[in-house]
């Protein structure tokens, strides 16, 4: 009987805590449109808000991400032998609304980003301490002329999401 009572309890735990985090997790509501007055009598007219120059600097619209479906896997060479591999995951940030015209040319730009990739390992950037900034800031933006040479102004920039450098 005792065993049977500890894998129900664990149940009911686990259920209690998947629905409280559930409850916890649920984005907020959103707000309601306001309803425009129809009082024909006022006499005053709202001028309409105008945004000064800082507010529009800090909205960030009009691009929209787009994680390449797979990872990107480059072999470092030593003397014609695989030394070590990295894998990379890369992203994109797009011009809103063009994301399916993007995705379409995926399969050549998966290729040019390989290509980039190889020589970038070849030209030892994936060498000694490959992830500082600025060995990571030229391969992002060898990354991102290839990009906007395939997709033009589409592109705006390229995420490196994860970068994993691993010895055999």
């Amino acid at each position: 009987m005792k065993l049977f009572l500890i894998p129900l309890v664990c149940l009911v735990l686990g259920v209690g805590g998947g629905v409280g985090a559930g409850i916890f997790l649920l984005p907020d509501p959103e707000p309601e449109p306001a309803i425009a007055s129809t009082d024909e009598s006022a006499d005053s007219v709202e001028e309409p808000a105008v945004e000064s120059p800082a507010d529009v600097s800090l909205e960030v619209s009009g691009v929209e991400y787009i994680d390449l479906t797979n990872q990107f896997i480059v072999p470092l060479l030593i003397d014609g032998k695989v030394s070590a591999i990295v894998v990379l995951a890369i992203g994109l940030e797009v011009v809103e609304g063009t994301m399916q015209e993007v995705m379409l040319g995926e399969p050549k730009l998966r290729a040019a980003f390989l290509q980039t990739l190889f020589n970038h390992a070849n030209n030892g950037g994936f060498d000694g301490n490959f992830t500082a900034f600025s060995t990571m800031q030229t391969l992002r933006r060898e990354l991102l002329l290839v990009a906007q040479s395939i997709s033009g102004s589409r592109v705006s920039d390229v995420l490196i999401l994860d970068v994993v450098r691993q010895v055999p």
